[in-house]
């Protein structure tokens, strides 16, 4: 985090950690991703999430940093369907740029709508956290959208390495195996990572409500036995039946 923090101008990494506990911001796209490929490649720009209650704390830290609103695309650039999403505001300063995205709740929600598992990874106040850390680790990703903007996501990554696939194609226990597409998920489970800081000695757990979700992507079986889930794709604060 101090190294985030030096880069982009924003004083020492436990200030840094202050601010984003305050406003609940979120680290996500490429910088995160870097958390778990320390030094593979160099993040081009610094993703910030967070809820739109924080918009006018965020703006008053990014001008005292020296960062001045570049633009605002017209459009959602994560789509309308993404449903989390509300806006992003892009700033800039001295060849640096941050993107800012708003979400409607909890930022951690976006996070599972992302492109690929490859890049549903956060930092937050209180460490890294990995949706699906063994393909993560691994430099592998399953595809969670079918778009043109996912497609050149995909060509980001794969030039630095990564490799994707649209399906699952291993024998695995269908709906739950940890990287099937139809399992669903919890933030909660044991199959997600979390590196606390030094500091921090609570569990992801107690750090954060729960959240599940299922990817995008019904290319395994029966999808609906057995689960209270919400449309396919998108985080619900439904959990698992007995």
């Amino acid at each position: 985090m101090d190294a985030v923090a030096q880069r982009y101008n924003f004083g020492t990494g436990q200030a840094l950690r202050g601010f984003m506990r305050r406003n609940k911001v979120i680290i996500s796209g490429s910088t995160a991703l870097l958390a778990f490929h320390f030094g593979l490649f160099q993040a081009r720009d610094l993703d910030l999430y967070a809820p739109i209650t924080s918009k006018s704390a965020i703006e008053a830290f990014l001008k005292e940093k020296g960062y001045l609103m570049h633009f605002r695309p017209t459009q959602n650039p994560y789509g309308e369907e993404s449903g989390t999403v509300i806006r992003v505001d892009k700033y800039a300063s001295a060849r640096k740029s941050i993107d800012v995205v708003y979400t409607k709740g909890n930022p951690i929600q976006a996070v599972a709508e992302f492109h690929s598992t490859l890049v549903m990874n956060y930092i937050s106040w209180y460490g890294a956290v990995s949706f699906y850390p063994a393909l993560t680790l691994a430099g592998k990703g399953i595809m969670n959208a079918n778009s043109t903007s996912a497609n050149d996501c995909r060509e980001k990554y794969e030039s630095k390495g990564f490799q994707f696939t649209c399906r699952l194609l291993e024998k695995h226990d269908c709906r739950r195996y940890f990287a099937c597409p139809s399992t669903v998920r919890s933030i909660h489970d044991s199959s997600i990572m979390h590196v606390p800081f030094a500091s921090v000695s609570s569990t992801l757990a107690m750090l954060e409500d729960n959240l599940v979700w299922r990817l995008n992507n019904n290319t395994c079986g029966e999808t609906t036995r057995g689960f209270a889930i919400s449309n396919i794709g998108e985080i619900s604060k439904y959990s698992p039946l007995n």
